[in-house]
Order: C-alpha cells, then structure tokens, then sequence
C-alpha cells in the first residue's frame, strides 16, 4: 500500500466511508492511552502490516 492512501485512513480530518480503522485507534487511545494503538506498516510489492497495541493483564 502506497503511503498517501495510509496517510487518508488514520487522518482525523478525513471524513470518507474508511472509519473502522480510525474508530479502532481513537477507542484503544481513549481506553488505555496514547502508548496503546493501532498501528499500520505498508511496503510496496511486500504486503501490510497491522498492529494492535493493548496492555498486558494477569
């Protein structure tokens, strides 16, 4: 994935029909704080790599 149409999907400002992927962040950054999150790596010709960042409880 290119990085324009990454930068459009985690933008707070943009208000298209791709807000799964914000919504998901905004509640991970509101329930645990800014240290847990959604994160996402993209490589041309290599593939996408999404991460979702939660504490540890035992």
């Amino acid at each position: 994935m290119d990085w324009e149409p990454l930068n459009r999907l985690m933008d707070e400002k943009n208000d298209n029909k791709s807000i799964g992927i914000k919504n998901v962040n905004k509640r991970l950054v509101n329930l645990y704080g800014e240290d847990y999150c959604l994160t996402v790596d993209s490589k041309i010709n290599e593939g996408t790599c999404v991460q979702i960042r939660i504490p540890l409880y035992t």
